[in-house]
């Protein structure tokens, strides 16, 4: 029996070093990201602050990739007069924080609240924003709702954007997901804009080549948010 037991706690061992090590060698980091004076960091991710803002954005990193590669994102966002949390989970995971966006809403009683998610992020924030009164609207970046997220009777506003030449997103999974999304549903397409660069993480395995710059997908990000959400 205790032979047993020893050999089931190596394995156990080698189980938890496996998982940690696939972590590391999957995981997308941050590039050279620049904190500005504006930006905080505290027990749930990221904070960018900025005066007189029109409303919050909470936002879902998407899957194994490091929450700070959204600052440059979060900063074009700010620019244009929007408060913006980036939550950081565990494992890099937004699964394992899907409670996160509720927990920033009742310690700062936040009012007219926008979540957004990347990829995995989306998913996830979508299925939150189906149990939150709070919520007034959903920007899906690379993303669509779960099928067991039906957002098509919401009175929600839901921007959906997409880059072009995005390789890793599952398109057939995204033209399905479209039934479960509000009729009023406005979906832009990012001409040369592809998976990556929704973040500032290098170059995401099986994505497409983007043909603009980065900082260029950002702005466009920002300038269709300020548009839908601008009060």
């Amino acid at each position: 029996m205790k032979k047993f037991l020893k050999i089931l706690g190596i394995i156990f061992v080698g189980l938890i070093l496996t998982i940690i090590l696939g972590y590391y060698n999957f995981r997308y980091t941050a590039e050279d990201v620049v904190v500005k004076n504006n930006m905080t960091q505290d027990e749930y991710g990221w904070f960018v602050d900025v005066p007189n803002e029109q409303a919050t954005i909470i936002m879902y990193q998407g899957a194994l990739v490091d929450a700070k590669a959204y600052l440059p994102l979060a900063a074009s966002i700010a620019e244009k007069g929007f408060d913006i949390y980036i939550m950081d989970s565990w494992f890099d995971l937004p699964i394992f924080g899907i409670n996160q966006a509720q927990n920033i809403i009742d310690r700062e009683q936040l009012q007219n609240v926008i979540l957004m998610g990347h990829s995995l992020g989306g998913v996830v924030g979508s299925q939150v924003a189906l149990s939150n009164s709070n919520i007034e609207g959903v920007v899906l970046l690379a993303s669509y709702p779960a099928e067991g997220t039906d957002l098509s009777n919401s009175t929600m506003k839901v921007l959906s954007i997409v880059g072009n030449q995005d390789q890793v997103i599952n398109r057939e999974n995204y033209d399905n997901s479209e039934i479960r999304l509000p009729a009023t549903t406005q979906k832009v397409v990012i001409d040369g804009g592809n998976h990556s660069q929704f973040g500032d993480y290098g170059f995401q395995k099986g994505d497409g080549i983007a043909t603009i710059s980065k900082e260029a997908q950002w702005q466009q990000v920002a300038d269709e948010v300020c548009q839908m959400f601008s009060k």
